[in-house]
């Protein structure tokens, strides 16, 4: 079952995952793997804070795990007409006292370097396994968001639904 459900608006508020499509620079590999939502492409997440009226999202991207403020992160995607193309999740009232947890668990793994192989492990981390991982941390062990091994080959639900 999805922890997370849609926001329509732009209020973010801490621990807000926000997903984006990364077109190249791997996002083309990893957004044909990927179901996506509601038919736009998803390669890439972060998790979003504010502090003192600022913005930012804590996030694996290559080369290491970083914080990025919350404009540079809109820039990376657009839609055809110019507008950020990001997606906002936020958690479920059940689980929003994981937040202050996994954020704080998630900077804990700064500079850690990007896993470009996409393998479990805490010695390299990708952008889905930071969130994954902080989470599970914050929950004392027990999984949030299960993750799926990468393989680049699409499964047959994504063939039936693309």
């Amino acid at each position: 079952m999805p922890e997370l459900t849609p926001s329509s608006t732009f209020d973010l508020v801490d621990g807000d995952i926000l997903f984006q499509d990364l077109n190249g620079a791997g996002g083309d590999a990893i957004g044909a793997v990927t179901a996506g939502f509601h038919g736009a492409k998803i390669s890439h997440n972060g998790i979003y804070f504010g502090t003192a009226g600022r913005g930012f999202v804590i996030e694996a991207i290559y080369p290491r795990v970083t914080v990025t403020s919350i404009i540079r992160y809109l820039g990376r995607s657009h839609d055809a007409q110019g507008r950020a193309a990001v997606f906002v999740g936020r958690m479920k009232p059940a689980y929003q006292q994981l937040i202050p947890a996994a954020i704080s668990e998630a900077f804990a793994r700064l500079s850690l370097p990007y896993d470009r192989v996409f393998t479990s492990g805490e010695d390299a981390l990708y952008c889905s396994e930071l969130i994954a991982d902080s989470f599970k941390y914050a929950n004392g062990g027990v999984t949030v968001f299960p993750e799926n091994p990468m393989s680049f080959r699409e499964s047959d639900e994504l063939q039936r639904i693309r």
